[in-house]
């Protein structure tokens, strides 16, 4: 992983919150972070009360997930947020983090 990957990949680790992703009976316990959605997130139909996530990829990787889909569940200190969709960052050919927008 380059310095593209690894640093954010340090910064969520030492101040992102554990976040654990569903899909059924399938889990992963990763860390990640809510940021503010942009204007493309807007113009792609985020609603008033949806936010981004970052989540770092590699236990999705490693779990055999490729990628977040639509009503995966993500819960946070005890509430639970829908998947509304979702879009990968690359570092090279590598998935280095998801971001999904979420609602709930």
């Amino acid at each position: 992983m380059s310095m593209l990957g690894s640093l954010p990949a340090q910064l969520l680790q030492a101040f992102g919150a554990q976040m654990t992703w569903r899909r059924g009976a399938q889990t992963v316990v990763t860390r990640g972070k809510f940021i503010g959605l942009s204007s493309s997130d807007l113009v792609n139909g985020a609603q008033q009360g949806d936010v981004k996530i970052v989540l770092q990829a590699a236990p999705f990787t490693a779990a055999g997930v490729d990628g977040l889909l639509h009503l995966d569940t993500i819960e946070v200190g005890g509430r639970v947020y829908t998947v509304q969709w979702s879009r990968p960052s690359f570092d090279g050919d590598t998935v280095v983090f998801h971001k999904p927008i979420v609602r709930g």
